[in-house]
């Protein structure tokens, strides 16, 4: 059994995504939004912790990613869905401070397909995909 004490919450997480991964299993795990009344979830939602609603994410022609705004201490805080997501899940670094969809579809905010990396990981990788496209 792992002794949780050294370990933070985003690592205990991540050794239990991964054990769900390895077993081919798409759970839905929930996680507190930091200085919030919502949690955000594995599979990319986000709900209200005292009423257990889950809500809609919204897009327009001018962003092609989802946007949720939440409530943060009395202030209605418009930002990305994934943005939500890695504040519950993904572990700051300063180093990367971007959040890269790996499989470069920006409506699949699934935490699998969510990642840290920098600016210039993220030009590359977006490249990448360009090329093998054409």
């Amino acid at each position: 059994m792992l002794d949780d004490s050294r370990l933070n919450r985003y690592q205990l997480r991540c050794i239990l995504l991964d054990v769900y991964n390895k077993m081919g299993l798409d759970v839905e795990v929930w996680a507190k939004i930091p200085g919030t009344v919502y949690a955000a979830s594995t599979l990319g939602r986000v709900r209200n912790e005292n009423t257990g609603y889950i809500l809609k994410p919204y897009s327009n022609k001018y962003c092609k990613y989802l946007r949720m705004p939440l409530w943060v201490k009395n202030t209605l805080l418009l930002k990305l869905v994934h943005y939500w997501l890695a504040l519950s899940f993904i572990e700051p670094d300063a180093n990367k401070p971007e959040i890269d969809h790996i499989n470069r579809n920006t409506v699949d905010n699934r935490l699998i397909n969510l990642r840290r990396v920098t600016r210039l990981e993220q030009a590359g990788n977006k490249s990448i995909t360009n090329a093998s496209r054409s």
